[in-house]
């Protein structure tokens, strides 16, 4: 493979030839907005591998500088990892100093990841918030097992390093189901069971950055391999998929969102969340019947197929929001099972109509409670930028040190979390003119 071109990466990719990757028409390039990512060289063709990393490269558990450490069991596989990560900090003789110049640096993660953001939490969608608190939960989980079990040091500065590298394993972890145990041995089978548990770092392989579609990733006990999903021309940007998630857990988890495509003919892998709109409206009684049901919650507008009224948007209710509209339209209660039942599949013209007068108005207070966060946001970013913008970068440095609530949002979370409250007004106005109009 020729010379990146980038600072850095160079000592990695000479490390992992020297232990037999093969690393096939693409390169590190430094892409606008996104960071470290992967460029073809020259043209690629669909199904052409082109990356391809050993097994004994990769950060698993199972490796061996980590089983040196004999960390205590019961630890997630999470805070085994960031143990690991924090400890190589300062070890020369880790992989990590080969790793490190492709590694986002600390500063990067404040400016894109919820989790450290001072004030920022303020801004995101409820449901990006509950997803953000799941996490919070984890963090602190794995960070007291490893001051408790005395493997780490309870120190600000301990904790910073730790708070970065847990953060490392959170944003480029891949699936990995311990392929070199045997299928159907105890160990294999509980592992398997959780997701949480089945993560592996993978070098180079983790400076892919992520698209709706991308190349194919599999892996073996040999390692991973990276094939082209079609063909790529010089200089593109080769991605691979992190799986169909929604722009709220793409931000929690990743700290960044995808833009909507203005292409109908794309459909969009985001969903935006109206619990907080139609759970409200539901009577006790009601409440009962979709519990009862498994109706309760999780109903989102998504980008479907085909548009859901004689309108030019895609954009539609899932199933689970007709239910629960339906029962709020007081149709009566055997009419509204014979849907939830299946035994009537699809709703009736007049049944459809009064759920689309329903929808609309759930969608009205979609879009003002996102006109409302825009104008909260900019009020919040209207002060003297010069000044305030340094102050937040250095609140929110001090705030991954520490865990405190500073004031402030780094620069670029504003701009994301505007992009991302401008997605919701903008679907939520085209539906309530769509459903109004039908």
């Amino acid at each position: 493979m020729e010379n990146s071109g980038v600072p850095g990466p160079d000592r990695l990719i000479n490390w992992l030839l020297d232990h037999n990757a093969s690393i096939q028409g693409i390169r590190p390039a430094v892409i606008p907005g996104s960071g470290l990512g992967l460029l073809a060289v020259h043209a690629l063709e669909k199904g052409q591998i082109i990356l391809s990393i050993p097994s004994s490269t990769l950060l698993t558990i199972d490796s061996p500088y980590l089983r040196k450490l004999r960390l205590p069991q019961k630890w997630t596989t999470h805070a085994k990892l960031a143990v690991t990560l924090t400890l190589w900090q300062d070890d020369p003789k880790s992989p990590l100093q080969e790793w490190r110049a492709t590694l986002p640096k600390q500063t990067d993660l404040v400016e894109s990841m919820p989790l450290v953001w001072p004030d920022g939490q303020h801004f995101l969608t409820p449901k990006a918030a509950s997803h953000l608190e799941e996490q919070r939960k984890k963090l602190e989980r794995d960070w007291n097992a490893a001051v408790s079990d005395a493997i780490l040091a309870d120190t600000s500065s301990t904790r910073k390093t730790f708070l970065y590298c847990w953060l490392l394993v959170n944003t480029r972890c891949f699936w990995w189901d311990y392929p070199a145990l045997p299928k159907h041995s105890q160990k294999r089978r509980k592992l398997s069971q959780d997701p949480q548990e089945c993560m592996a770092l993978c070098p180079l392989m983790d400076l892919f950055n992520h698209s709706s579609q991308g190349c194919e990733v599999n892996f073996t006990k040999a390692g991973y391999t990276a094939t082209c999903e079609r063909d790529y021309a010089e200089g593109e940007q080769v991605c691979v998929s992190y799986g169909t998630f929604d722009n709220d857990f793409l931000l929690v988890d990743y700290g960044f969102i995808l833009p909507h495509s203005h292409d109908p003919d794309i459909v969009s892998a985001d969903a935006i969340s109206l619990d907080h709109h139609i759970l409200p409206r539901c009577t006790p009684h009601q409440l009962t019947l979709l519990k009862s049901t498994g109706y309760h919650s999780n109903y989102v507008l998504h980008s479907g197929s085909a548009p859901y009224v004689a309108s030019s948007t895609s954009w539609q209710p899932c199933h689970r929001t007709e239910v629960a509209l339906l029962l709020l339209s007081d149709s009566k209660e055997s009419i509204w099972r014979a849907f939830v039942e299946g035994r009537a599949p699809q709703l009736q013209k007049g049944q459809r109509e009064v759920v689309g007068q329903l929808l609309a108005r759930v969608c009205e207070g979609l879009q003002e409670e996102a006109e409302d966060r825009l104008r909260s946001l900019k009020a919040f970013s209207s002060e003297d930028e010069g000044r305030k913008e340094e102050n937040e970068r250095v609140a929110s440095t001090e705030n991954i040190e520490r865990g405190g609530e500073e004031k402030g949002i780094p620069p670029a979370a504003k701009k994301t979390l505007e992009m991302r409250w401008t997605q919701i007004r903008d679907v939520a106005a085209r539906m309530v003119e769509d459903l109004r109009a039908s």
